[in-house]
């Protein structure tokens, strides 16, 4: 063979590869030979579609899927597909924005030439558009897989008007004239474009906007958006439900006045356990750690401190039986470990698990303050739990009423988090605040603290809501929040105190108003009869916070040292005040020292435009592809 015929032969081959490669392009699978497509304008814009596909099957298949598109957020259009049926058995379901028709069966084969027809009626709904309406749509979409040789349309306009204006794009999405061999007639009356276009590649749309005159569609179905009736009826709401949160509190959770006189004792039978679990509702280490003071003063025990924070405490004596069970369970663990000499340090109290008893002690001092002892009224903490799911419903509401509409966008699920979140933490600050409101100096800082979280979520959710919803009246997200912060205030307010509870809160508030405003001249005369009187007093003024003011009022005083102690550091009432601090780190280092700082016990208790339109912009269209 010479240079001239193999030169000769391959060019023979490539254009043989050329003219078959339109049969092979795109997915290889199937050609679509001819597409007749039908579309009948409504003016109730219920647009009646017929599609006839001629396909070629290159490859063994079973049908092809074809993909409706639904979903139009940019324009805020839902569209509706009624009355869909098909020349061949399919299956339908809505996935991603599309109505996607699988075709075909799983036990039939086709090959070579197969004809379908689809028939639907395309509802898109009341054009938005001001001042004109349109027929903007795509006859074939961007999103097909296969070559389309031959595509004839015809789409019947029912309009009397003398000029129709309409404009036909193809090519790939966004191209704004044609890319190929497009002929389109119009009748005689204005009513029919007819046309025809050759050889559309896969991803290739064809395009038809017809412009019609404001108000051309007539009994378009609206598409429903009930934003602003949520939104003004969650003003109702919110009124209503702080309303009845503060009628509720008034008539079964307002407190009557604690009437506080000074007093010198804790109540008959109180632990300083006790006094700090009624005096905040919680156990804690300072709780704790006051009640080896406690111990120590009644003869129980010795505190023994051989080198610095290092401590020893040697059991003199069991407790009483007549002592309450929480104190009890809690003394014998504490010597659960103890030597022949019954001498226990943290390191036995750490292999002893004193850290397990610890845990125990609130939940024991919370079962003895039960039946007849019982802190709060039973109602009234009824109250408390369904006013604080109340507190939920605001935020809820807030996110609920953006998404009325029949295209809310994701984004306004984002305030889910926020909806439960805020009551929640606003529920814990305002229980902080009025479980310890007596025992703080000021209460301003934590008050300025609340107001700030406030502020900061009007801000977020202003800024959240009004960017999913552009006419969301400013003054929702703070109508949302403070009704949320007023609720979430009456339901930690709501429990009222039971009547034993005010009887002992009273005292208890008494006993601390001695503590903290006892005058030194009236010391003098007091430890005259009763020289253990700082010692005494001390286990409880460290649960009130006050241990070092209550010791700098014996600074000057001549004090008798205390029997239970001995160790490195000299005898001074202020000691003992700071020796209070070294015991709990020492105790919660040695105990449990992965737990973190020793702050405390678990608590208990779419516009249109007036250009031609571009490829693949309009709606319908879509795609399809083999399987």
């Amino acid at each position: 063979m010479n240079k001239r015929s193999s030169l000769k032969g391959l060019l023979i081959l490539f254009l043989l590869i050329l003219s078959l490669s339109p049969l092979y392009a795109s997915s290889g699978v199937y050609v679509v030979r001819e597409l007749d497509m039908n579309v009948e304008v409504g003016r109730n814009a219920v647009h009646h579609v017929q599609e006839d596909y001629s396909m070629y099957f290159l490859q063994p298949s079973h049908g092809f899927y074809r993909d409706i598109p639904v979903d139009y957020s940019d324009s805020e259009i839902h569209a509706y597909v009624n009355n869909l049926k098909c020349s061949d058995p399919f299956v339908s379901a809505y996935d991603g924005g599309y109505l996607t028709m699988k075709i075909g069966q799983s036990d039939v084969i086709v090959r070579g030439n197969k004809d379908y027809t689809i028939v639907y009626d395309y509802d898109l709904g009341a054009d938005n558009n001001e001042g004109y309406d349109e027929f903007y749509f795509n006859l074939v979409g961007p999103g097909w897989d296969a070559r389309f040789e031959t595509v004839n349309f015809t789409v019947t306009v029912p309009y009397t008007g003398s000029d129709l204006k309409y404009y036909l794009t193809s090519g790939r999405y966004g191209n704004t004239v044609y890319s190929g061999t497009v002929s389109a007639t119009v009748s005689g009356d204005n009513t029919i474009i007819q046309g025809s276009i050759n050889d559309l590649d896969a991803g290739d749309s064809l395009t038809v906007r017809v412009e019609l005159p404001d108000n051309w569609y007539q009994g378009a179905r609206v598409a429903w958006d009930h934003r602003d009736v949520w939104i003004y009826t969650t003003y109702g709401i919110c009124l209503v439900l702080v309303v009845l949160a503060v009628l509720v509190w008034r008539k079964y959770g307002k407190d009557r006045t604690l009437i506080v006189t000074a007093r010198f004792k804790a109540p008959d039978g109180f632990t300083p356990l006790a006094a700090g679990y009624v005096a905040d509702g919680n156990v804690d280490n300072k709780d704790i750690t006051s009640m080896i003071y406690y111990w120590a003063d009644r003869g129980l025990l010795r505190i023994e401190e051989p080198r610095k924070n290092s401590f020893e405490f040697v059991r003199l004596k069991d407790i009483g039986e007549d002592s309450p069970e929480y104190e009890k369970r809690l003394f014998r663990a504490f010597f659960r470990r103890m030597d022949e000499e019954g001498r226990v340090t943290f390191k036995d109290l750490r292999n002893s698990g004193f850290s397990s008893a610890m845990a125990s002690a609130a939940s024991d001092t919370k079962s003895y303050f039960s039946n007849e002892r019982k802190l709060t009224d039973t109602r009234s903490s009824v109250f408390e739990g369904i006013f604080t799911f109340v507190s939920l419903i605001p935020g809820f509401l807030g996110m609920i009423s953006l998404t009325r509409s029949e295209f809310a966008p994701d984004s306004a699920f984002s305030l889910v988090v926020g909806a439960f979140l805020l009551p929640l933490v606003l529920g814990f600050l305002f229980r902080v605040l009025f479980s310890k409101w007596y025992l703080r100096k000021t209460n301003v800082p934590f008050i300025i603290f609340m107001g700030i979280i406030v502020v900061i979520d009007v801000f977020i959710r202003t800024f959240i809501m009004t960017a999913v919803y552009e006419r969301c009246p400013v003054s929702y997200p703070g109508v949302i929040v403070l009704s949320t912060a007023a609720i979430s205030l009456f339901a930690a307010i709501m429990p009222r105190k039971s009547e034993y509870g005010h009887k002992v809160t009273e005292e208890l508030l008494g006993f601390r108003e001695f503590i903290d405003k006892v005058e030194v001249e009236k010391l003098k005369t007091m430890i005259d009869s009763d020289p253990k009187l700082y010692y005494r007093v001390l286990c409880y003024a460290i649960v009130f916070g006050l241990e070092n003011k209550w010791a700098s009022k014996f600074s000057g005083l001549q004090m008798q040292e205390p029997g239970w102690y001995s160790g490195i550091s000299p005898f001074d009432v202020m000691m003992f005040a700071h020796l209070n601090a070294r015991l709990r780190n020492s105790m919660m280092n040695s105990i449990a020292p992965s737990s973190g700082p020793s702050g405390g016990m678990p608590r208990v208790g779419g516009g249109g435009f007036h250009s031609s339109g571009f490829s693949g912009g309009g709606f319908g269209g879509g795609g399809g592809r083999a399987w």
